[in-house]
């Protein structure tokens, strides 16, 4: 071997190595950018496993709450009806009172209307025609002085009960502003009634 071949050769074979330690080199930092990736894509994806599972918790979470106030919300309706229908009920009883009955309660509601002065009683036309013969005596009985009321030959334009009106004032004591007036004290007892 001459020099010259002898000496590229030795270039050859420096420039050989020198490749072979790039290489290696660049291997190695190519295995460690892709661990790094692969560590870096890993922890990635766990933070959105996380996110999503967080996510999916929460809208869970939701859904049942508004599950259940939905339920809640139909119950109270539910129980807001059957309480109205129990008061409609009792007011429909109280006005297909017997003929005693119905008259003895409207004397006891006049008696605890009546004002310290003179007034009538005004009732409807049906009312009127089954009024009993002895009610404006058990009426002036029922009152305590100064009150005292004349049962009006005029007829109300009211369901059940009855008017009382005093020098052109009314004040309504049917059955219906009666249960209109107590309507929350009605709820409150049908409710502790029923529930």
């Amino acid at each position: 071997m001459t020099g010259l071949e002898k000496i590229l050769a030795d270039i050859r074979a420096e420039s050989d190595a020198a490749v072979a330690e790039i290489n290696a080199k660049a291997d190695s930092q190519i295995a460690a950018i892709l661990k790094k990736a692969d560590d870096e894509a890993e922890a990635a994806c766990a933070v959105i496993r996380e996110q999503s599972e967080r996510q999916v918790k929460e809208t869970a979470e939701r859904a049942e709450s508004a599950a259940e106030l939905e339920r809640r919300k139909k119950l109270l309706e539910a129980r807001q009806t059957l309480i109205a229908d129990v008061i409609g009920e009792a007011l429909e009883k109280a006005r297909a009172l017997p003929d005693k009955q119905y008259f003895d309660t409207v004397l006891t509601m006049a008696a605890a209307a009546a004002h310290p002065r003179a007034g009538e009683l005004c009732m409807n036309e049906h009312d009127l025609g089954r009024l009993p013969a002895d009610f404006q005596t058990r009426l002036s009985a029922a009152l305590r002085a100064p009150a005292s009321l004349t049962v009006s030959q005029k007829p109300a334009k009211i369901r059940s009960g009855f008017v009382l009106t005093y020098e052109g004032i009314e004040e309504n004591c049917s059955f219906e502003a009666v249960f209109a007036a107590r309507h929350e004290q009605l709820q409150d007892q049908a409710r502790a009634i029923l529930f």
